[in-house]
């Protein structure tokens, strides 16, 4: 999967992930706090209640009777509250540990726990009663602070735990969905490289993604049906007109009594152009880079080159031109040797064609330890940057001013393409370099599901 894929799909799972984190934090910690709260206010709604009944025994039996019902309370074991009266006078009637003297009203304290012998926050209610005296109820908040220990790791626990389940979820959908995306992926890298029965992977759950699959594989089936109608119409053309163009050259050859039997070489010589140009159209049409790739054979590149660049030194003399070459030995390929000779043939017959006399051509293979560099340069006319990248249009001007199409290279390029690899055009300054990049050992690609 291409990297700027990937950095998208991985970057919307962790965008996923914390806009998640964070919203379960958020509610976490409202819960919590909304809990604490009514757990304090509760509390606060036990002291007023208690303090109320203390106020009611004061009133009904005075001081006894409040310190009756305060000893009636403390007897039942309610640890809870504690309980300071102090008379009129300042005296203490009843104590607790080191509570000092509070002022009327709600406050918050630390005191010290004699039966814990440990210091504890406590909730306190001051109230002046009738007769003078003051009384404090102290409430022990540790359950408040041993709920927000207990709460608060629960809490931390179950959101890491979502957050595991999360990240879990999304990251399982961020490979499904890279994996679907990969597929799309390499069936289109597939086609691009000449592997046109290769389609999208449909999976048996008929999802949105086997929809979309199911879609452009129907489109691929459209088009490979066109381009195959393409290719019979342009061969049943190609066909028909060769026939006659074949028909006409032999005429030709054979002279007639209006000339006397006197050839008109140039005419024959045009129409084994035009038969040379149909068979390029045709072999063209052949290349299949699936076929290529599964009948591949290893041959000896180096010794190819070689061979077929001294074959055409002396049609380089013939012409006025000269050929030298630099092979680099023991280079080997994998692919269709005869399709690889045609690729050489077809770069230098178009080197030789299409430059003055007196021109220089070069040969050059080298190789980087996976692909070999195939370059055919010379010093001739060469093609402006335009034509070099429009290569399928490309047209070549001859030394006697005409132009003729580049089907050579069309079918080079065909070739190349068809062995996984790629012809680029140069400007050599001055003249055409050709460079072809061809994989030592090619991919045989299979269905993709």
């Amino acid at each position: 999967m291409p990297e700027p894929a990937r950095r998208t799909v991985l970057r919307t799972v962790i965008l996923y992930i914390a806009i998640f984190g964070i919203t379960s934090l958020a509610l976490g910690e409202g819960a919590f706090l909304y809990a604490r709260h009514e757990l304090a206010h509760r509390l606060d709604l036990r002291i007023a209640e208690r303090m109320d009944r203390l106020g009611q025994a004061q009133a009904a039996g005075g001081q006894p009777g409040l310190l009756r019902a305060i000893d009636s309370f403390t007897d039942r074991g309610a640890r809870t509250f504690g309980y300071v009266l102090t008379d009129a006078h300042g005296l203490r009637l009843r104590s607790l540990g080191d509570v000092p003297r509070l002022p009327s009203g709600w406050s918050v304290m630390q005191f010290k726990d004699e039966d814990e012998g440990v210091t504890d926050p406590a909730r306190t209610f001051t109230r002046r009663l009738s007769d003078g005296s003051t009384l404090t109820i102290v409430a022990d908040r540790d359950y408040i602070e041993q709920y927000d220990t207990v709460t608060t790791g629960f809490l931390f626990a179950a959101i890491a735990l979502l957050f595991l389940v999360a990240a879990a979820g999304a990251l399982s959908l961020e490979r499904k969905v890279r994996s679907r995306i990969e597929g799309l992926n390499q069936t289109a890298r597939a086609i691009f490289e000449g592997d046109l029965d290769q389609r999208v992977p449909v999976s048996p759950a008929h999802d949105e993604f086997d929809a979309i699959a199911g879609t452009v594989n129907a489109m691929l089936d459209r088009l490979n049906g066109m381009l195959q109608e393409v290719r019979r119409v342009s061969t049943y053309i190609a066909h028909d007109l060769r026939a006659p163009i074949v028909r006409l050259r032999d005429h030709l050859q054979r002279g007639s009594l209006a000339n006397r039997g006197v050839i008109d070489m140039e005419a024959v010589e045009r129409c084994e152009d035009i038969v040379r140009l149909f068979g390029v159209i045709l072999r063209i049409g052949e290349i299949d880079g699936a076929m290529i790739a599964s009948t591949a054979t290893e041959f000896d590149l180096s010794e190819l080159v070689a061979e077929l660049s001294d074959a055409h030194v002396a049609v380089a003399e013939d012409l006025g031109r000269s050929l030298t070459h630099a092979i680099a030995r023991d280079i080997s390929m994998s692919g269709d040797r005869d399709l690889i000779a045609q690729l050489l043939i077809n770069l230098i017959d178009n080197a030789l064609r299409h430059t003055h006399a007196g021109a220089h051509v070069a040969v050059a293979l080298t190789t980087d330890g996976s692909h070999a560099c195939l370059t055919v340069a010379d010093d001739g006319p060469g093609l402006p940057e335009q034509q070099r990248r429009q290569l399928g249009a490309a047209r070549r001007r001859d030394g006697d001013g005409t132009t003729r199409e580049g089907v050579g290279l069309k079918l080079a390029q065909a070739i190349a393409a068809g062995h996984q690899g790629r012809l680029v055009l140069h400007d050599n300054q001055p003249g055409l370099r050709v460079e072809v990049s061809l994989p030592l050992h090619l991919v045989r690609r299979g269905g993709t599901g």
